[in-house]
C-alpha cells in the first residue's frame, strides 16, 4: 500500500513539473492547467500541488475552480505546507487583507519563529491591529530565537528592528522605540525613513 502511494505521489510530481516547465516555456502565461489537474487526479493529498496554486493566486492568474477548492480544502484540513502558508500570506498582505494574512503569518511563525521577514510582517499587522503586546511579544521572539542561533546577518533583521521601534512608539515606550531605530540602523544605515522615525522621536 505504502509503495502504491509513493507511485501515485512521485507520478503526480511529474505532471507537477511538466505544468511547471510548460509555464516557464510560456513565461509566466499560464492557461492551460491540464498537467496540473492530472496531478491532482494522480494524488489529491499531494501538498506541493497547492503549493503551486498558492502561486498562481499570489501572480494573480485565476486556476480552475477544481484546483482553487484543492488550496482550500488543504488549507481547512491542516495539511497545507508552511510554504503554502507563507505564500498566502504574502498574497493577502498585498490584498490588505489583514485578518486573512494575520492568520497564515500565525502558522508560520508558529513553525519557523526565526523566519525573519514573515515574523516582521507578522508583528507589524498585530500593532496595526492595535494588538501592541502581542506585536512586542513576536518581533522580541525572533530576536532573542535569531540572536541564539548567531544568524544576525539575516536579512530583515534591519526590517524587524524597525518595526519594533515603531511598536514601541505606539506603546508610548520613547527611549525602547530609539534602541531600536539604532540597532536597525546600525544593521543598514541606508534606512532613511528609519532616520526620519528616530529625528522625530
Amino acid at each position: 500500500l505504502e509503495s502504491t502511494k509513493g507511485l501515485a505521489r512521485a507520478l503526480s510530481e511529474v505532471y507537477r513539473i511538466r505544468f511547471v516547465k510548460q509555464a516557464l516555456e510560456k513565461k509566466g502565461k499560464v492557461d492551460d492547467f491540464s498537467m496540473l489537474t492530472k496531478a491532482v487526479e494522480i494524488d489529491k493529498t499531494n501538498p506541493v500541488i497547492a503549493e503551486q496554486v498558492a502561486r498562481l493566486v499570489k501572480d494573480g492568474i485565476r486556476p480552475t475552480r477544481e484546483l482553487q477548492e484543492l488550496l482550500r480544502d488543504m488549507l481547512a484540513s491542516g495539511e497545507a505546507t508552511l510554504f503554502t502558508h507563507a505564500i498566502m500570506s504574502e498574497f493577502y498582505l498585498a490584498s490588505d487583507r489583514r485578518p486573512e494574512a494575520i492568520m497564515h503569518l500565525e502558522k508560520v511563525f508558529q513553525a519557523a519563529p526565526t523566519e525573519i521577514m514573515y515574523a516582521n510582517n507578522l508583528a507589524y499587522l498585530y500593532a496595526k491591529e492595535g494588538r501592541l503586546e502581542d506585536a512586542e511579544k513576536t518581533a522580541r521572539r525572533c530576536l532573542e530565537l535569531v540572536q541564539r542561533s548567531n544568524i544576525q546577518n539575516q536579512r530583515y533583521l534591519d526590517e524587524l528592528l524597525d518595526t519594533l521601534g515603531y511598536i514601541y512608539e505606539e506603546m508610548k515606550k520613547n527611549s525602547d522605540a530609539i534602541s531600536s531605530y539604532e540597532l536597525s540602523l546600525r544593521f543598514n544605515p541606508e534606512r532613511i525613513e528609519t532616520r526620519q522615525k528616530l529625528a522625530s522621536i
